[in-house]
């Protein structure tokens, strides 16, 4: 099973807590298989406690979409953390993240230009 199935079946787990949050215009915080170094950053940035999931506070969304913007120059993931619409999720994984919108009826999908390989493309 590749790494997006297995975050898949790990949303899908927690699916009813997780819409309680992504249905209201929220940010649902999903973390699945942190490296090291990605819960410390967890546990301070978000005062995480190893829950897999969790709401993003607003203080906290703003944040990091103000430090994606101007500090590592994603704006697309900056908007998408700003833009209120329902169905978000943000996914921790190892030492990344991942933007993902649910759907419903059509399933999961990652913000569209928030992947590096995307931007790299896009470079050349």
């Amino acid at each position: 099973m590749n790494v997006l199935d297995r975050i898949s079946v790990h949303i899908k787990a927690h699916a009813e807590g997780i819409a309680e949050i992504i249905s209201t215009g929220k940010v649902a915080v999903v973390v699945f298989e942190p490296s090291q170094q990605a819960k410390e950053i967890l546990r301070q940035a978000y005062a995480w406690n190893g829950e897999p999931f969790f709401r993003l506070s607003t203080k906290q969304r703003k944040a990091l979409a103000r430090s994606l913007d101007n500090g590592y120059g994603d704006k697309v993931a900056s908007r998408w953390l700003t833009d209120g619409r329902d169905g978000r999720i943000l996914v921790f994984t190892q030492n990344g993240s991942l933007c993902v919108n649910f759907m419903p009826g059509k399933g999961y999908e990652i913000e569209p230009g928030t992947l590096d390989t995307e931007r790299a493309k896009a470079m050349h």
